[in-house]
């Protein structure tokens, strides 16, 4: 019997490509203790039990060289070692033909750090203590799992998921208690709980923040939060921040109010408890360039270098706005500056409104001023409503000082007496108690009834003319706006109640509440009727519209007509003509058009879309492959046999009974068996043309190998034919 003496070793693994063989060294005496000089036929069995059983794995090695004793192989040299340490194993050797020798040797733990490469399939399991996975990774917290590279989990139960980089400075850190960095490289989760899902050098540092991505992002205080974005700081507790920030540090965003928000942009700052900055701030700008939001609860929606820095102030949107009283806000325009308690600015340039105002308006324009009570400015070039409860709609250099005092419009108004009213014009003046005044150089005083214009006459209760010449509002709260010519017979009237030409000459009104908004020769007869422009329209139905056009007629109740002598004398009929030709309604309930040079309708805001171009019947939709992508070629064979086996029915629409009958299939079919279209309850012509193309095809190419077999039969008739007529003549010919 011979003996051996065993080593096993573990050969020297690099941590990224473990080897699949273990080196073995023995020795080998003969029976009396003598180390052999020789060559043996050697078996190597690899077991999960000390003794009996059937082994894992076996591997021959036919010519071991033994001297002095002394060998050496290496298992698993032929074909790799699969994965078998994953409890007690023990080896067992034969040598020649004796039995195997006994006790089998059991593996050492340096044998069991051989392991598996990858892993393609497992059935669960638990891991207990921590987890370290890849390659200069540190995990020194309490039960801390570290994944990637250069990564460290020093946090207690904190998790580095993934991530890090080539160098030591690209690795991850979660060094908060119950920390996680989810991926990405550079990032930091220092405060407890706190999450930095991905992204480049971000730092998540109090507790409860969290950081989904992007770059040099800090949410530093509890609960604080930043989505995305470049240099964003939430500093505050709470806070949130989206998006936005920039390559440099100067293009930050800043939250550090209280629950203060940032949605977007660049350079803003939310500093406010429960502040909002929802996007914009920019480069380029003098000063910092960003949006700000200083007072509790106030906001900034977007634009440049605006604030809010007082309780519940707004800023929409703009440039160099200022919201700086408590509830004041600013939507829009340039360098507005508002100091006027629950004051608005809607938007314009440079406008103001001062601290001595209280719940005002300022609409638009330039230069503008509020400084009264309950007061505003709509719009316009440096007016003024400085009373109390005053007004100016529009104009140039108007001025509304009186309490409850009035300017429309115009240039160089002045409204300075109570409850005054001027209406537009050019240095008009209302300087006493309850007059109005409107037109050039016009003057009101106590309670004086309108004066405007040119020539103008406001003859009915409470009526009104704006502007013009030689215009009458003789009807009861009756309104012209403007208008008329150099003389009577360009006037523009009103007899109608409570209706209004806005504009225009030898307009009349002698329907109730009906409107012209302009235009000439116009007549609205009939009451609750409009028309908007143009020549000699006339509505004369009850609530009958002519939006504009030339020689249009709406008779008919709730009748609309437009364009160039278009009629629409049917109830609720409506119709639109063009060219020289003129076009009347057929009926009620109708919609009637003409137009010369074809119809255009657009579908998207490029070019799709139908037209009807001139003269044609039907209509043509845009096809041109230019405008068209993921195009494929289409089985015709397939189309054809699916349109072999639909359904192709005659029916009736059920909101017509007894209406016309109709012919095809069902849209639920034709979408079923194509996939075509919005929806399977319509059907589009193109997608019905496009089918039928494809059908037209496959008929075609079927038609053509049929014509084909065709020819060959007649060819080979052809050739019988031949064949039987030299057959008949020699027969023939023989028998003679």
């Amino acid at each position: 019997m011979k003996s051996i003496l065993l080593s096993l070793l573990l050969t020297a693994a690099l941590a990224y490509a473990i080897p699949q063989e273990i080196n073995f060294q023995g020795q080998l005496n003969s029976a009396a203790g003598t180390p052999l000089d020789t060559v043996v036929f050697v078996t190597f069995r690899i077991y999960d039990v000390n003794s009996g059983g059937t082994s894992l794995w076996s591997e021959v090695f036919p010519f071991v060289v033994v001297t002095d004793g002394l060998f050496n192989v290496r298992l698993g040299h032929a074909a790799g070692l699969p994965d078998l340490f994953s409890g007690d194993r023990w080896i067992g050797i034969t040598v020649g033909s004796d039995t195997e020798m006994a006790p089998r040797q059991k593996f050492t733990a340096v044998s069991h750090a051989y392991r598996v490469g990858t892993v393609d399939g497992a059935s669960g399991g638990t891991i207990s203590g921590k987890l370290n996975v890849g390659e200069f990774n540190t995990n020194s917290g309490i039960a801390a799992n570290v994944h990637g590279r250069y990564n460290q989990a020093p946090g207690d139960f904190s998790v580095v998921a993934g991530g890090g980089g080539g160098l030591l400075g690209d690795g991850n850190t979660a060094s908060g208690s119950y920390s996680a960095v989810v991926g990405g490289s550079g990032n930091d989760a220092t405060g407890g709980y706190s999450v930095v899902n991905g992204g480049y050098d971000n730092s998540a540092s109090s507790q409860f923040s969290s950081i989904s991505g992007g770059n040099a992002n800090v949410a530093a205080d509890t609960h604080a939060a930043v989505v995305n974005g470049f240099h964003n700081f939430a500093r505050g507790d709470y806070s949130f921040i989206a998006n936005g920030g920039g390559p440099a540090l100067g293009d930050s965003n800043s939250a550090s109010g209280k629950h203060a928000f940032i949605g977007n942009g660049a350079k803003n700052r939310a500093s406010g408890a429960f502040s909002f900055i929802g996007n914009g701030g920019n480069e380029g700008l003098s000063g910092d360039g960003g949006n700000t939001t200083t007072g509790e609860y106030s906001t900034v929606l977007n634009g440049q270098a605006c604030n809010a820095t007082a309780l519940m102030s707004f800023v929409g949107t703009g440039v160099y706005n200022d919201a700086r009283a408590a509830y004041a806000s600013v939507v829009s325009g340039y360098d507005n500056q508002n100091d006027g308690t629950y004051c608005t600015i809607v938007g314009g340039y440079d406008n103001s409104i001062v601290s001595t105002a209280n719940k005002s308006l300022l609409g638009a324009g330039q230069w503008n001023n509020v400084g009264g009570d309950y007061s505003g400015v709509v719009v316009g070039y440096e007016n003024a409503a400085n009373g109390e409860k005053c007004a100016v709609i529009c104009g140039d250099d108007n001025t509304a000082d009186g309490f409850n005092s009035f300017v429309g419009g115009g240039e160089e108004n002045d409204a300075t007496g109570s409850n005054t009213f001027v209406g537009g014009g050019y240095f008009n003046g209302a300087v006493n108690g309850g007059g109005i005044v409107a037109g050039s150089y016009g003057f009101a005083g106590d309670n004086a009834g309108l004066v405007s214009g040119f020539r103008n006459r406001a003859q009915g209760l409470r009526s009104f003319v704006g502007g013009g010449s030689w215009n009458h509002a003789n009807g009861e709260y009756s309104a012209i706006a403007g208008g008329g010519n150099g003389s009577d017979v360009d006037s523009n009237y009103v007899t109608g109640l409570a209706s209004f030409i806005g504009a225009g000459l030898r307009n009349g009104i002698t329907g109730n509440y009906s409107s012209i908004a302009g235009g000439a020769t116009n007549l609205a007869d009939g009451p609750y009727s409009f028309i908007g422009a143009g020549f000699s329209n006339v509505t004369s139905g009850t609530d009958a519209c002519v939006p504009g056009g030339y020689n249009n007629t709406a008779s008919g109740n709730q009748s609309l007509a437009t364009g160039y002598s278009a009629t629409a004398s049917h109830a609720q009929s409506f119709v639109w003509s063009s060219g020289s030709t003129a076009t009347a309604s057929s009926a009620a309930n109708s919609v009637t058009m003409r137009a010369p040079n074809g119809f255009r309708f657009f579908t998207t805001t490029g070019a799709v879309g139908a037209q009807l171009t001139a003269g044609a019947t039907a209509w043509s939709v845009l096809s041109d492959s230019t405008m068209k992508m993921d195009r494929r070629r289409v089985d015709t064979r397939g189309v054809l046999d699916k349109l072999a086996t639909m359904n192709v029915d005659t029916w009736r629409y059920k909101h017509q009974p007894g209406g016309p009958l109709h012919m095809g299939p069902m849209a639920q079919d034709l979408h079923a068996a194509f996939g075509l279209g919005d929806d399977n309850v319509t059907i589009s012509t193109i997608d019905a043309d496009g089918v039928l193309f494809a059908a037209t095809q496959e008929l075609a190419k079927q038609n053509a190998q049929k014509d084909k077999l065709i020819g060959d039969l007649e060819a080979r008739v052809k050739q019988l034919e031949q064949i039987i007529l030299q057959f008949g003549n020699e027969h023939n010919s023989n028998s003679q």
